[in-house]
């Protein structure tokens, strides 16, 4: 399950020791969905904005999503029982 919240997604997951956990993910410039692979991509590379003219980072970020791709692979875990 996923909820936005400001400028995040917050995706709360079950662990197989059935433990849930919280993600916050800032929310990207573009998504890509790639089902029928399982993969999603969130891309947070500059180049990805669609303006024209891209800001000028002049200082160190600290977010280890800047000016990359966050892969996430889908993995279905439904079974006949739960259902």
């Amino acid at each position: 399950m996923f909820k936005r919240f400001h400028y995040f997604i917050q995706f709360s997951l079950i662990t197989d020791k059935g433990t849930k956990e919280t993600f916050d993910i800032p929310i990207p410039f573009k998504i890509e969905n790639h089902i029928d692979e399982g993969l999603v991509y969130f891309d947070y590379r500059l180049a990805s904005l669609e303006v024209e003219n891209l800001p000028i980072i002049t200082d160190k970020v600290s977010s280890i999503y800047f000016d990359k791709i966050l892969e996430i692979q889908l993995v279905n875990t439904c079974t006949l029982a739960s259902l």
